[in-house]
Order: structure tokens, then sequence, then C-alpha cells
């Protein structure tokens, strides 16, 4: 099992990934390691078994090799910031979109250009700051996982397929905002 070494410092300065972020797990299994991390509020560990295509030894919690997979980083970073989580409608009326951001109104303008969804017509119903909003995001989305309607839709020559819209009532993902959030919610209707 390696210690960091000058390629692992090298990533971690280059993606911004600090030092003291890192957890050091020799000889420990995901299950020991991920616990471990969890608690210490821990980004990445090393010292644990290299991946199979290159050696890399910074695995995130679930075991993904960071260094192979750094769009895991760009997830893991915004888990970390704060700003709004924010209510809209849309598809005329008929689907909310839940989403995290650190301006909702530019948010939803960029949206309605770019289509979004296959709809341009989304507009802002609530919107709440908190400091983990990055966090909170994935769990506001999971509160309405059963309702999640995936939207495919066409953005610079390349099909999304987005899983931010919710078949939902309007008081039921206000409800959960003010659940979630520390600050009350900006109503706009």
């Amino acid at each position: 099992m390696a210690r960091l070494g000058s390629l692992e410092r090298h990533f971690c300065k280059r993606h911004r990934l600090p030092e003291t972020s890192l957890f050091h797990a020799p000889r420990m299994k995901r299950a020991e390691y991920r616990e471990v991390m969890k608690q210490d509020e821990k980004w990445a560990a090393y010292g644990v078994t290299p991946c199979a295509p290159h050696g890399h030894i910074l695995r995130n919690r679930h075991g993904t090799c960071l260094m192979c997979d750094t769009a895991r980083l760009a997830y893991l970073f915004r888990t970390k910031m704060s700003g709004y989580l924010y209510i809209a409608t849309g598809a005329s009326g008929s689907l909310m979109k839940l989403g995290f951001s650190n301006d909702p109104r530019n948010r939803l303008n960029i949206a309605n250009w770019e289509g979004w969804g296959g709809y341009s017509d989304w507009r802002l119903v609530a919107m709440a700051w908190d400091q983990e909003a990055g966090r909170l995001e994935h769990e506001f989305h999971g509160a309405f996982s059963e309702h999640c309607v995936p939207l495919e839709w066409e953005r610079n020559w390349r099909t999304i397929i987005s899983r931010e819209a919710f078949r939902i009532d309007v008081d039921a993902a206000l409800t959960k905002l003010v659940w979630l959030c520390d600050h009350p919610p900006e109503l706009i209707y």
C-alpha cells in the first residue's frame, strides 16, 4: 500500500483538493475507510488498493479512483457549496424543477434560453439560502424521487437527460424546502 507521493500531491494541488481533506487508510477495506471518512468529513483516501487501470491511490469514500474519474471531484466540491435551493414551475405548470444555484433567477433565465428539459417556460416560485445547499440538493431530490420525471433534451448537439423535474404539488416542495434550509424561503410567485 502506497503513501501519498508526488503524483498525488500534484493532482491535489492542480484540482484544489486540500491535503487536510485526505485520509491515510493503509490496509483498510472500503467499508472501513468509508465510515471514518464520513465521520471526519474527509474527501479522499490514500494508501488504499491501487486502481486497476493505472495504479492510482486516491479514492473517494465510495471507492472510485478520483484520478481516473475527475468528474467525481466536481460533484464533491458541489456538495460543499453554499447557495440557494430553489423551486420553479414549468412545462405549462405541470412540473416542478428543484435545484441548487448561487443565482436562481439567472439559472432559470439560462434554462429558458437553452430550453431546459425541452421547455422554456420555467418560472421561479421560491428560493432559500443555506450554507450547505449543494449537499442538501441531493436530499431535496431524494425526498421526491418517486415523482421524478426524467426529461430528455438536446444541448450543444448532445442528448441530455435531466433528473431535476418532478410531478409534485408546490406545497409539498415548499414544506420540504422549509424543513431543509436554515433560512426561511423567499416566495416569488
